[in-house]
């Protein structure tokens, strides 16, 4: 299988953050399924920024809008130079 540039085949640390827990539970399975480690949870906006901020990980799944927020909001909390293309492709 194909990896992006820079990664190894190694098990790929996947922050999920989702406000709604059947979709948090299919998609920390699919993660786990697949090889790769869940490495934290978040089910709010603030909840998400600490994950990503303290666990740095190497990939995140955003629900495209956590109550009256959205992954952009993520984003733009934790800031360009956490979550970049480099260090963690978010897929929207």
């Amino acid at each position: 299988s194909r990896t992006p540039a820079g990664w190894s085949r190694s098990a790929v640390r996947i922050a999920v953050c989702d406000d709604d827990t059947l979709m948090r539970e299919m998609v920390e399975a699919l993660v786990r399924a697949t090889g790769h480690e869940v490495m934290g949870i978040a089910d709010t906006t603030p909840d998400a920024v600490g994950l990503i901020e303290a666990g740095r990980p190497d990939a995140i799944v955003f629900d495209l809008s956590m109550g009256y927020n959205t992954d952009f909001d993520v984003i733009e909390a934790v800031g360009p130079e956490v979550v970049s293309a480099k260090e963690a492709p978010v897929p929207v």
